[in-house]
């Protein structure tokens, strides 16, 4: 959206998520971005992209917004939007020199295996309850768990993540991290950056340290490739992830609310 003397007053851009779309059974899609100089414009240009997406087909579309910009999330609120999930992310400079773990029993923690496809899709499609999926009452009962699953597949496929972890005992499979590496910031600086992005530990194995010792192998991965920063994110509500992740050495770096939309 231009003023009238031809400088940009603000700018709301969506794009489709065919994966999602699938998974969910319903057109979804995404706000990249809303920004304006003035409230008044930012409703106006929200409202011409939800009539675009709505023409589109859309019928679900989420958004996620600073938890610093109160307008923005006014502006998705008056527009109908519903506040579904909350992030907080965590932050960590990597120096080579990451400490070890211990984990309790006859447990090991290494790279993912192609025998562990299966232990690892069963424990991703029970493991998650905090996530906006499970928080969307827009999806079907057992969708949520649906979505982890095939997400963990499309993961040890190499699609959805670049490395996974796991933690298992006599080949049951007791956990996992999963990593994807930012190549378009490596690209355009030069720099190695990499984002954890889904964590689990089985509940009977929870209290043995399992997700340090997993967290810790990663991050010491992560060092011996060069790359210097890493980050994760966990929902508001999750605090024993949050405790794992500051144990490890991980510093709160930013928070942000998600929002979503039935058109």
């Amino acid at each position: 959206m231009e003023e009238k003397t031809g400088c940009v007053a603000g700018a709301c851009a969506w794009s489709p998520l065919s994966w999602d779309s699938r998974q969910f059974g319903i057109s979804a899609a995404r706000l990249e971005f809303l920004l304006a100089r003035e409230d008044c414009i930012r409703r106006t240009i929200l409202k011409t992209s939800l009539e675009g997406s709505h023409e589109a087909g859309i019928r679900h579309l989420t958004a996620r917004v600073d938890s610093a910009d109160l307008s923005g999330a006014h502006a998705l609120e008056e527009a109908g939007f519903e506040v579904i999930d909350g992030i907080l992310t965590f932050g960590m400079r990597l120096d080579g020199r990451m400490a070890g773990a211990e984990v309790s029993g006859p447990v090991e923690v290494g790279l993912y295996k192609k025998d562990q496809l299966e232990g690892i899709v069963k424990l991703a499609s029970k493991a998650y309850q905090f996530d906006r999926f499970h928080a969307d009452s827009a999806l079907r009962p057992g969708v949520a768990d649906r979505i982890h699953a095939e997400w963990l597949r499309n993961s040890c496929e190499g699609g959805a993540a670049d490395v996974v972890i796991t933690a298992t005992r006599d080949k049951e499979v007791l956990g996992f991290v999963t990593v994807k590496a930012d190549y378009e910031i490596e690209r355009l600086c030069g720099v190695r950056l990499a984002t954890i992005v889904l964590v689990a530990t089985a509940e009977a194995a929870r209290g043995m340290g399992i997700g340090t010792a997993m967290t810790n192998f990663t991050l010491r991965w992560l060092a011996d490739r060069q790359v210097r920063g890493v980050r994760v994110g966990t929902q508001l509500r999750n605090i024993a992830a949050c405790r794992l992740y500051e144990s490890c050495g991980f510093r709160l770096i930013g928070s942000g609310l998600t929002f979503r939309k039935l058109l």
